[in-house]
Formats: C-alpha cells, structure tokens, sequence
C-alpha cells in the first residue's frame, strides 16, 4: 500500500512538472531563454539586392523559409533537424513577416538556426523542387514571379538581413536606331529556350531539364522603351547553351519580325547561373523582316562587315 502510494505520488509530481513546462512553452516564455519573438526578415531591397524588375520587393510578395538547427560541423541540410517547415512570408513594406504561424526566437539565450530562403513562394516546401519559368514574361508580375531566387543563413537574430541569389539567367535585349521613334516596337521573343529547372536549397544550386519536351518555342520578354532612339526587353531563362548557327532572337517591328541568329562560325553562348547577359542590336541601315547575326550585322560600302547585334556584357546579376 505505501509502495502504491509513493509511485502515486510521483506520478502525480510528474503531471504537475509535464503541465508547468507545456504552460511555459504556450506562454511563450522560458526561464533560461526569456520571452519567444517572432522572426521577421529585411526585405532584400534594402542590401541593395532586388528582383529582376529592378524594383524593390512589393507588398504581398511571398517566400518559403525553413529553418534548421544548427550543427558544429556546418553540416545541417533541410530534413535532418528542421526547426520550422516552409513558413509562408510576406512582404510588407519594408520587412517580410508570417503572420498566421511565425518563426519563434528565444529573446535571452536564442536557438542557433540555419534559414533557407526561397523567391517566390513554393508549396511543396521540399529541399528540392521543380521550377518552371513562364513562356509570356511581357507583364510587370510574370517577369518577376520568374525570378527564382535563393539564401541560405546561419542566424540568432531576431531580424534578419536577407541577400538573396538569382540562380536563373537573365537576357536583355538593347534595340537602338535613329528612326525607331516613327516605328512600332511590340515585344521581343526569345526563340527555343529551356524552361525548367531542378532547385536543390540544401546545395544553393539549380539543374538545367534539357529534356528537348522541356523547351518553349517562344519566350516573350518585358519590354520598354527608354527614348526615343532605345527599346529593351527582357526575359528570364534556365541556364543553357546558345549554339552556333541558331535562331536566337526575334524583334517585331512595324509587325513584321528582325530575327537574330547566331553565326555558323561563331563560339556557343553559355547562359549560366545568377549571370545577365546584354545583347546589343541596332536597326539603322537594316530592312524590317532581314536576318541579323550576332556580330555579323551586314557589308558597307568597303565590303567590310558591320555588327549590327553584338553581346555588350555579361556580368553577375545584381
């Protein structure tokens, strides 16, 4: 009988401790740690890093982070020690917050965590995942849901500064020409360009699908005019190769199409990963509806060629 009632009793004590430490974690406190504070993050604009619009992140723009407990060897990965799963957060001025069911921070003695930051949003929340660009990029909200952008971050903080990477490859197209003011520039279209990727967040990386099913016929870019005398359009692809002899490009024009093509002799065009690449072409002294070719652009009076369409840069993608 006494036996009974000592297990009884401490049976009882250890409801009492289960039922303190549960109270404690829903009141959000701990004795050690302090009070638990939503995490919330710096939108990326303001280290100078933003979308491919070249805007700032917009209210009601959203990204997938999860969290992972740190290890000492550095070796954490999304699924061996997830300390919250694909947390929906949302921009709202100048900070991305979770509103429904945040990430929490001990204020006093906070947890060490591994952040995976993923634009735009995704809802399978798997550390790797398939990633499709759109094939009509003309609109200011296609465009820039196409910029697939990752981060991974070791932080205690309770705010955190975001740096985000593009890991797609932007293509811009510089139109120039005296006389483009008296004609109509439509859109511009990238011709026969792979559109899928595989993200991996635990390795910060993406591989291109060359699967030839996997390739749009026609990418159409966002396009504005910046004077008189210049247009541009742009358009976010999978990294890939341009090859020799390839229709590359299409400009419509006066609704008739300037195409421009790679020439038979030139060295492939690599596209490669977080990297823009700006093409330069001008329309003086070409026939609406001829071909132009990268480099190769015509003949002048000499007989010598003139580069009508040339690259102008490639550069990290800022």
């Amino acid at each position: 009988m006494k036996k009974e009632t000592i297990i009884m009793a401490f049976a009882m004590g250890l409801s009492l401790f289960v039922s303190s430490c549960n109270d404690s974690e829903e009141n959000g406190a701990d004795a050690a740690r302090g009070e638990l504070v939503p995490v919330v993050f710096d939108s990326p604009s303001i280290n100078m890093i933003t979308r491919a619009t070249e805007t700032d992140f917009e209210n009601g723009d959203a990204m997938s982070i999860t969290a992972v407990n740190r290890t000492i060897s550095g070796s954490e990965m999304i699924g061996s020690d997830n300390y919250a799963n694909n947390v929906k957060y949302v921009c709202d001025g100048d900070k991305f917050t979770a509103g429904y069911k945040p990430i929490y921070q001990y204020k006093k003695n906070p947890y060490d965590l591994v952040y995976y930051a993923v634009y735009p949003y995704q809802e399978s929340g798997t550390s790797q995942f398939t990633f499709n660009v759109i094939a009509n990029q003309n609109s200011h909200s296609r465009y820039s849901m196409c910029d697939l952008s990752m981060q991974k971050i070791a932080s205690k903080e309770q705010s955190i500064n975001l740096s985000l990477k593009h890991m797609l490859c932007n293509v811009e197209i510089i139109i120039t020409g005296t006389n483009l003011n008296t004609k109509n520039i439509s859109h511009g279209r990238l011709i026969n360009m792979y559109h899928t990727v595989t993200a991996d967040q635990n390795a910060q990386t993406v591989t291109t699908d060359f699967d030839s099913a996997k390739r749009y016929a026609e990418i159409y870019g966002n396009v504005t005019k910046n004077t008189d005398t210049e247009y541009r359009f742009s358009a976010i692809v999978a990294p890939q190769t341009i090859e020799a002899n390839r229709h590359f490009v299409t400009v419509e024009v006066n609704d008739m199409d300037v195409e421009l093509k790679t020439a038979a002799t030139a060295n492939p065009i690599t596209l490669n990963s977080g990297r823009k690449y700006v093409f330069a072409c001008n329309l003086d002294g070409n026939a609406v509806g001829s071909n132009l070719y990268l480099g190769y652009g015509g003949v002048d009076d000499n007989g010598d060629q003139i580069p009508a369409a040339r690259m102008v840069s490639t550069s990290e993608w800022e």
